[in-house]
């Protein structure tokens, strides 16, 4: 072996020309004091004894060095590579990509999914997703004023405060204005170019103005009869699309088959009542004003922290504007039902998110059994320190719990899972920074539709003659039939109790247990009917099938009972079928509310005409037609209980089918302001033709559209639960295109009323075209 010497002399020749890797193993070589017991390392990392390395570089001193040239780092070039490692990329490429970027991430923000219910909806004409209103009761239920907070200088002045008010559902802060349109006349413009004008909206208590673009449906409730004549011979000049049914066979007469030739002069608008929605501002003006406090109204007032929206409910802080400065709020708790079948809101535009320390989510309750996918948590939601309302609610729970409120229309109109958006706003507090003064507010009990689901663990039960969540039914004065349990969906399969004033009718399917009924002593129930749901449906009819007396007294013949003030004819122990579908207890709330002496409603499928009664009762005249005339008899009776006198001029009701008897009022030249669709999910008619909505739906709303006075409006339902609501959507469409009209458009569509609570989508659907 060499010595140390002569090593580190072989070092220094070579040190120069060597690679980086193994000149730094010859530096650890003079480090170290035993040659022999030394390790180098090459550059791929295998490990080398010194002495070996020092052989190789003794007798072969050239490969060495040119390994080592080789090893060197390459200079740069322009040289062009097939898989270059780096690529330059130029300042003006780089401002390109930032643009497309930005556009690609813009482009994803604005994607429309088409396939999502809300695209759907306003592809079918419903604009406002979020504004399907819930019902106010017909028995007034007014707010109350739980506290006031000095803001302003003047402490004698009711402006100078803010009013901490408990609002109930259904009432808007600043309310419907009363509108009227004023049409812009051109005698130089066709009428084909005039649903491009513009329309004035004047209201009649407010000074602003705005401008709304109408088409030729819009257009035509403003219209002379020579305009409409003009418009309906351009319309005659398009070619319509054929009217078939849903599987392509049509052998029953349709809409294309007649030639009306109506006279053009007989045509006129739908005549609806005006409906202006109650006024929280309008209210405590009053109020204020029974105590001697006058203050001002309109606009002058805000929402700024609670229960905001038309469609919550709890308490809500109205304040002046010009003062919200001076207001704080230090926190607000609400309680909120989450499940809405993974259907979420979108985000408003103004949307400020509440950060998460100043807010505390807790789950109260948990509703899963027994609802397949459709589980339901009641939470608890406080925020501080933030002026937040039902709107931050929703985001939060969305954000938390991955799923949307219960009955939010505006993440799915189609699939209303409860009356209205199931948000409260339970406690707030609320100081004064100008002045020593606030107001610390608390309500105790969550509402109806709330506590159906919150308070399951505590009152599932009956109390006081009435089931959870039925308390406020229980106490309406105008209202004595609803439902007392859904079934499954209050946690009792196969158990259904309806009540009819004091009269309890219970339908059960024996392979599940019995549920709860109320005691016949409680001063609310005088008897209890019972029958057996058999899954075949035909056998109802007969005698051993009717519901039999399980306990307490005997019911009249006749039932009377009342709905929203207004007074029907029910029977308990005759058929499965009572005579009024309690279900629809908001939609003849609509037409007892909305109706006039002006308007005509055809109801079809009228069963025992509780449509056309609720109608009736509103002033409107009437028709129904049904293919049971035993039902149909009832309808003379009602109409006199409830102070109308039954003129067949006015209130008349056929014995038939409803499709032949369509076509036959079509050819006529017949008009309504509703007509009424609400056919059974499957039928035999006249000539033992079988029937089903799944097959004719859409032939059944050719027949009737076309009769649809302009500005009027169709109402289609269905109780199929096995039917989509999309898909049932696009039927009532089809016949809508079938019979020629393509300017309908989706109005409204009606949720079922709180006695009727769901697992997943309900099976009743209610269009309103």
């Amino acid at each position: 072996s060499l010595s140390l010497f002569s090593l580190m002399n072989i070092t220094t020749l070579l040190i120069f020309s060597l690679s980086s890797t193994l000149a730094s193993c010859f530096l650890i070589i003079g480090s170290t004091k035993y040659s022999s017991r030394l390790y180098a390392k090459r550059d791929g990392g295998d490990k080398i004894l010194l002495k070996d390395l020092i052989k190789e570089i003794k007798h072969n001193p050239d490969k060495i060095l040119q390994e080592a040239k080789q090893k060197k780092k390459a200079r740069r070039t322009r040289r062009r590579v097939e898989n270059p490692k780096q690529k330059y990329v130029y300042a003006a490429q780089r401002q390109k990509m930032s643009r497309n970027s930005e556009q690609s991430a813009e482009a994803e923000t604005n994607r429309v999914d088409e396939y999502s219910p809300i695209y759907q909806a306003k592809q079918m004409g419903l604009m406002n997703t979020a504004g399907q209103h819930c019902d106010v009761p017909i028995a007034p239920i007014e707010p109350k004023i739980l506290g006031r907070v000095l803001v302003g200088e003047d402490a004698n002045k009711g402006d100078s405060y803010v009013y901490v008010i408990d609002k109930p559902v259904g009432w808007s802060i600043l309310g419907s204005s009363n509108k009227k349109l004023i049409k812009t006349k051109d005698p130089k413009v066709s009428v084909a170019k005039k649903k491009k004008n513009q329309v004035v909206e004047e209201e009649i208590q407010q000074d602003d103005a705005s401008l709304l673009d109408l088409d030729e449906a819009d257009l035509s409730t403003l219209m002379t009869p020579e305009e409409i004549k003009e418009l309906k011979s351009e319309l005659e000049a398009s070619p319509n699309m054929n009217s078939k049914s849903l599987n392509g066979k049509s052998k029953r007469p349709t809409a294309q088959d007649y030639n009306t030739n109506i006279d053009s002069s007989s045509i006129k608008a739908a005549s609806f009542e005006l409906y202006t929605r109650p006024s929280v501002v309008k209210w405590l003006k009053e109020s204020l004003a029974q105590e001697g406090t006058l203050i001002r109204g309109g606009k002058y007032w805000t929402a700024v922290a609670g229960a905001s929206n038309v469609n919550d409910s709890g308490l809500v802080v109205i304040s002046p504007k010009n003062m919200v400065e001076n207001i704080f709020i230090d926190y607000a708790k609400y309680v909120a039902v989450v499940g809405n079948g993974r259907f979420n809101a979108a985000l408003p535009k103004a949307y400020e998110k509440v950060p998460s320390d100043l807010t505390k989510l807790e789950v109260l309750s948990k509703v899963k059994k027994g609802r397949n996918e459709d589980t339901i948590f009641t939470v608890d939601l406080t925020i501080a320190e933030k002026f937040s309302t039902c709107d931050h609610v929703t985001q939060i729970c969305q954000e938390e719990l991955s799923d949307g409120i219960r009955g939010d229309q505006a993440a799915n109109p189609f699939d209303c899972r409860a009356p209205r958006r199931l948000v409260h706003c339970n406690a707030i507090t609320v100081s004064s920074l100008a002045f020593d003064d606030g107001a610390d507010v608390e309500t105790k009990l969550w509402p109806d539709d709330i506590a159906i689901y919150a308070d399951r663990r505590n009152r599932h039960g009956f109390e006081n003659g009435s089931f959870l969540g039925r308390a406020d039914l229980a106490e309406n004065p105008c209202t004595n039939c609803y439902r007392e349990i859904n079934g499954a969906a209050d946690g009792f399969p196969g158990w259904t109790v309806d009540r009819y004033d004091k009269w309890l009718l219970v339908q059960h399917d024996d392979q599940y247990p019995r549920g709860p009924l109320p005691s016949i002593h409680d001063g609310k129930t005088a008897g209890i009917y019972y029958i057996n749901s058999l899954q075949n449906r035909g056998m109802m009819g007969r005698k051993s099938m009717r519901p039999i007396l399980l306990e307490g007294q005997l019911a009249p013949d006749i039932v009377p009972v009342k709905e929203n003030g207004v007074t029907y004819l029910a029977t308990l122990d005759k058929d499965l079928s009572t005579g009024i579908f309690l279900d629809q207890r908001l939609q003849r709330a609509w037409l007892t509310r909305n109706c006039n002496s002006e308007s005509r409603v055809l109801n079809c499928f009228a069963h025992c005409g509780a449509f056309s009664i609720a109608a009736a009762s509103a002033g409107a005249s009437t028709l129904s037609l049904d293919l049971n005339e035993k039902f149909l008899d009832r309808i003379p009776e009602q109409l006199q209980l409830n102070g109308i006198e039954y003129d067949r001029d006015h209130h008349d009701y056929i014995y038939g089918d409803c499709f032949d008897w369509l076509a036959r009022l079509l050819k006529r030249g017949e008009k309504f302001d509703i007509i009424i669709l609400d056919p059974p999910s499957t039928s035999v008619g006249t000539k033992k033709k079988r029937w089903s909505v799944q097959n004719d739906m859409a032939e059944l709303v050719s027949l009737a559209a076309p009769m649809v006075n302009p500005g009027g409006l169709l109402w289609t339902t269905t109780n199929s639960a096995a039917l989509h609501p999309i898909k049932f959507a696009k039927m009532c469409q089809k016949g809508l295109l079938d019979a020629g009209i393509k300017s309908a458009k989706l109005e409204r569509i009606s949720p079922m009323p709180i006695d009727f609570p769901s697992i997943e989508t309900p099976p009743v659907k209610n269009l309103v075209w």
